[in-house]
């Protein structure tokens, strides 16, 4: 199970809401010039994926302002109040971000090692409820970093207890109240970093908007590196042919 966050680890300096807003503006750019990325964006409603959103997400006239205005832009955009927006390789359009995670990962990295298949960065930002794939479980070991600017609540539960609780590993959807009422509960603040070990389910919820960042470390062997730029002069020279096993394949997280 995880152990308490680490407390304002990542200063404001380092990383905040608008370096992810930054990269989303990246991917709509490259939208409109027609450039292949490597990043990508989802939308969902609740926790329903809305693939008919993201043409109108990605070719919409701009919010103008940071966080203030991208909440209510995006909520005319999904007719909705509650809305996720998820960012997969955020790392290879937001340098500013790509740079400031990589100094803390790169801290641990010395101390544990390399990760066979690298690591990504993926952003989740919105006033969902509960996160869109419910309680899930996590095929990889991950840090989540909360950048805020509004607190998060994370929920955890070891894989045998959530199989007693449940019946199963499938993931967890609609209302599971009465399941967070048996979670390990941590609250996360603007700055904050948790380990999340694999296999453990979990689930965010937050009742405004916030962005956090996960960073799965995947362990595959002789995997391509899914993002060499996080950690540029550690992670440059190590490629290969991709996952041997559909288990490591990224995650939701």
């Amino acid at each position: 199970m995880p152990s308490s966050p680490s407390k304002g680890i990542i200063p404001a300096t380092a990383a905040g809401p608008d370096d992810v807003l930054t990269g989303f503006e990246a991917i709509r750019r490259a939208h409109a010039a027609g450039t292949d990325i490597k990043a990508h964006a989802r939308v969902y409603v609740g926790e329903a994926r809305r693939d008919d959103l993201l043409p109108q997400a990605l070719t919409a006239p701009s919010w103008d302002g940071g966080v203030d205005a991208f909440v209510p832009w995006m909520q005319d955009l999904a007719g909705a109040e509650r809305f996720s927006l998820v960012i997969n390789n955020l790392e290879t359009v937001s340098p500013a971000l790509a740079a400031g995670l990589g100094t803390f990962l790169k801290t641990l990295i010395d101390g544990w090692g390399l990760p066979l298949g690298g690591a990504e960065q993926v952003a989740f930002a919105g006033n969902y409820a509960g996160t869109a794939f419910g309680i899930h479980e996590g095929y990889e070991d991950a840090f989540l970093v909360h950048l805020g600017p509004n607190a998060k609540n994370f929920y955890c539960w070891p894989a045998e207890q959530y199989e007693k609780l449940t019946g199963g590993k499938e993931p967890t959807m609609g209302d599971y109240r009465a399941l967070l009422e048996e979670a390990e509960h941590f609250l996360l603040e603007p700055g904050d970093a948790l380990f999340l070990p694999r296999r453990v389910f979990h689930v965010g919820t937050q009742d405004s908007f916030s962005v956090s960042v996960a960073v799965p470390l995947y362990t595959y062997p002789y995997a391509q590196i899914l993002q060499s730029r996080i950690i540029p002069d550690v992670l440059a020279d190590l490629a290969g042919d991709g996952p041997d096993d559909p288990l490591n394949e990224p995650s939701a997280i």
